[in-house]
């Protein structure tokens, strides 16, 4: 969430963030991140974590956080059973890694 919190950074100190809908980028989704899936999952969470934590009240942080922790690895598994079961192994490492590297803020 980088971008977001650019974004965010850029309003709240009176800046103008602009979106144009007239230019077409097309995006290559995931490729610095093929091959790393599970330090690409890690990533994804501490990333959304950290923008929670600067600008979420607390409460609502902690429930994302709770979320996070546990309803978001069980709804990966079973989306991962439908359209990918190999990703599976990924995303649980990305889990523990997770889980190893947070700081609990």
């Amino acid at each position: 969430l980088e971008d977001a919190d650019l974004c965010k950074r850029v309003w709240l100190n009176g800046g103008i963030v602009h979106y144009n809908s007239s230019i077409s980028i097309i995006h290559e989704g995931g490729s610095s991140t093929d091959g790393i899936s599970d330090k690409k999952t890690c990533y994804l969470l501490e990333g959304k974590l950290k923008y929670a934590y600067k600008y979420f009240e607390f409460w609502k942080y902690l429930l994302l956080f709770m979320m996070v922790v546990f309803i978001e690895p069980f709804s990966r598994v079973i989306f991962y059973l439908f359209k990918n079961p190999a990703s599976i192994k990924d995303s649980l490492r990305g889990y523990l890694l997770f889980l190893k590297r947070h700081q609990f803020k």
